[in-house]
């Protein structure tokens, strides 16, 4: 393990997490480890990486961050409330269909910002001299990974049900499966199960979103401990932009990991467990990576009720969202910033 990713990492979180050195699990710490801090050795790295991006989907990677139950006093500020983290006891994801589910609406906000006209990072101009606010600044970065984030909490209010039949797709094919997500759009696919069972060994299919934007969805299983595991891959009708989410419910734990490629380039990753804290609320420990702008951290978001959450990790220390009336809204001292969902 590189020395430094080994020591910045536990100064994060205290000493609670293994590494697991298994072939694979050494694959993906390749893809998610902090490298050094020259840019050119990152960008050589990165772009190395994105080389690879087949291999990666290939073998549904994961970043191996085991979790043990700890009683040490962790926190990233002084204000951080979370004193000891542990595994949720039961996923909130219960079957293929809704593990399937949290990945679409998960993956899909990632992928328009990314295919967007301002695009992923040059959104940060519209920002303009608000750049130089604290605020302004902590509630930009969070802004590009708070999809998933939310998504994570709201995983146990899933109703998704997939529907089978004969569907018609945008260009004519025949799919045997939708599932209608409302405002997001609805995804056609086929499966084709394991010879044993009937999880699904793989999928693929389409995302038409409520724009009529059409998006080619292809997903990949593994049994893992009795549970299907799930590789995700949503790319746009442009060349060389897509994004990848892998599962790993290994013990039953919720956790993802996440790609997100521009010209076939790696641009962001992202990794998401939800826990618990104090042995009582859900919160979400989410490390990121900008592959563009070599910025790098880790968010603690706590669960304080089903639309409010306290957010720790920015320079700020801690930041109030709630999600009400179909807008987030983030709170610090006394300044709001308001987004529409």
């Amino acid at each position: 393990m590189d020395p430094k990713f080994e020591k910045q990492l536990n100064e994060t979180v205290k000493g609670s997490y293994e590494i697991k050195t298994t072939s694979q699990d050494i694959l993906s710490k390749r893809a998610k480890t902090s490298v050094l801090k020259t840019p050119a050795y990152k960008r050589g790295f990165y772009i190395a990486l994105a080389g690879f991006s087949c291999a990666v989907i290939a073998l549904a990677i994961y970043v191996p961050l085991s979790l043990r139950e700890t009683a040490s006093t962790s926190s990233l500020t002084s204000v951080d409330p979370i004193t000891s983290i542990s595994e949720i006891d039961v996923s909130p994801l219960k079957d293929d269909a809704s593990s399937l589910a949290y990945e679409v609406r998960s993956l899909y906000p990632l992928l328009k910002k990314e295919t967007s006209v301002q695009g992923l990072r040059p959104s940060y101009l519209a920002w303009g001299s608000l750049s130089t606010n604290a605020f302004q600044e902590s509630v930009k970065n969070y802004e590009e990974v708070q999809s998933p984030i939310h998504e994570a909490f709201a995983a146990d209010n899933d109703n998704i049900k997939v529907l089978s039949g004969s569907f018609s797709g945008s260009d004519g094919t025949l799919y045997s499966n939708k599932m209608e997500f409302g405002n997001l759009g609805t995804l056609l696919f086929n499966d084709t199960p394991y010879a044993s069972s009937t999880q699904w060994s793989s999928l693929s299919g389409e995302l038409q979103d409520s724009a009529n934007g059409i998006y080619g969805v292809k997903g990949t299983c593994r049994l893992n401990d009795q549970r299907n595991d799930m590789t995700l891959t949503l790319s746009s009708k442009t060349a060389g932009d897509y994004c990848v989410v892998s599962q790993d419910s290994t013990s039953n734990r919720f956790f993802f990991s996440y790609q997100v490629f521009q010209s076939n380039k790696l641009s962001y990753t992202l990794s998401l467990r939800l826990l618990k804290a104090n042995g009582t609320n859900r919160f979400v420990l989410a490390q990121y990576y900008d592959a563009l702008t070599f910025q790098e951290g880790t968010y603690r978001v706590l669960e304080t009720s089903s639309e409010h959450y306290a957010i720790y990790g920015s320079v700020l220390g801690k930041i109030l969202l709630s999600y009400e009336n179909g807008q987030r809204t983030y709170t610090f001292n006394d300044e709001t910033l308001t987004f529409n969902d």
